[in-house]
């Protein structure tokens, strides 16, 4: 299937229906009815993705920018400053918590207003670690204003130096956990090859977050590699903002699912539950949209099928049609099974790879 970008722009529907087994007029009428519904609301669906996660990606590769420029302006600093640097800060293992010039340290919460100047190297600090953290110093408050601008749950950078600046205020004991950042799995996603944005898949986060996913854009100052920023999105955030449309219409389900069928989001308050009870207990994204046979098919052992038989059905059957449409950049179609009848809308992304499959159930 041919997907044209979802942040630039998304067509969500063709007018196509597929009926299986014998379908009165009337009936016809309630799926020609329903779809166009689901069209409306799916159409808004995708707007708030293009306003919500779109715009993550290109807060990552502005905060990138501004590093690489703020980093080219800022010298190492002398003597006297490393000296000061050396004063204020706090070890855990091999983990250093620095303080800002003029900040004491003190007590500070979890997420607390305020950012975290972090080095992952055993309390050896470079001229090029020195460097990194005098740049965050200066470029803080535009993590700051870029975490204020869409609330979600982290937006940081980590250089090729191990150096870690994050916002909100990550305390030492929850920043261990990140050692050592560039090999961990929002460093390595980003696309360093192409030089652009990627999206890791669903996980637990560490410090305590809940399931969420992240975007990285890569750094670069000419051919050199400088590290990767980075923003994390929670499930229940999208829920609750990218997929708010689909709340509009009783009875319309919308649900992001990765081309395996795995669940990122849900707009109906159980299913995100579902998500959300079942990834916590396994500590890991296992909750798919598949039905009996797919589930078997999938590449984590660990898969789980959800329990909502028609939201399996459904999203089987949309990942099947994708996957017979070819070229085909959106479908449209009404399903019919032993688990109910419902109008559905497939639209698709390229970054994140994610679909969106909306349904309203239907009488026949």
């Amino acid at each position: 299937m041919k997907l044209r970008c979802l942040w630039c722009s998304m067509c969500l529907m063709v007018l196509s229906l597929v009926c299986t087994g014998p379908v009165t007029a009337a009936d016809e009428g309630k799926s020609q009815e329903a779809l166009a519904l689901v069209r409306i609301v799916s159409l808004q669906t995708a707007d708030n993705i293009e306003l919500g996660l779109g715009l993550c990606e290109r807060s990552v590769e502005a905060l990138g920018q501004e590093f690489v420029k703020l980093r080219a302006e800022t010298p190492v600093p002398d003597a006297g400053k490393k000296v000061l640097w050396k004063k204020r800060f706090e070890q855990q293992d091999d983990v250093t918590l620095f303080a800002l010039p003029g900040q004491k340290f003190g007590p500070m919460a979890f997420q607390a207003p305020a950012p975290s100047l972090l080095a992952y190297t055993n309390g050896v600090f470079s001229d090029d670690v020195f460097r990194d953290l005098e740049t965050f110093v200066h470029i803080w408050p535009s993590f700051q204003a870029a975490y204020k601008t869409f609330g979600y749950s982290w937006v940081y950078l980590t250089t090729v130096n191990e150096a870690f600046l994050i916002y909100p205020r990550l305390p030492l004991k929850d920043a261990v956990a990140n050692s050592k950042p560039t090999e961990k799995h929002f460093y390595t996603v980003a696309d360093f090859a192409n030089r652009k944005p990627r999206w890791e898949r669903p996980y637990l986060d560490l410090a305590g977050a809940g399931m969420m996913v992240t975007v990285s854009a890569p750094m670069f100052d000419g051919d050199a590699t400088l590290g990767v920023v980075s923003r994390d999105v929670t499930l229940d955030q999208i829920s609750r903002k990218v997929l708010a449309a689909s709340t509009m219409l009783d009875g319309l389900t919308s649900v992001l699912v990765l081309p395996d069928g795995l669940a990122v989001a849900a707009s109906d308050t159980a299913l995100q539950k579902e998500i959300d009870t079942v990834n916590s207990k396994a500590k890991a994204a296992v909750l798919y949209y598949r039905d009996a046979a797919g589930i078997a098919t999938v590449s984590d052992m660990h898969g789980i099928a959800s329990k909502d038989a028609l939201a399996n059905a459904v999203v089987e059957e949309a990942l099947k049609r994708v996957l017979d449409a070819g070229d085909a950049d959106v479908l449209g179609f009404t399903h019919r099974g032993p688990s109910g009848s419902a109008a559905v809308a497939v639209s698709g992304s390229v970054s994140p790879p994610w679909f969106v499959v909306s349904f309203k159930p239907i009488s026949e």
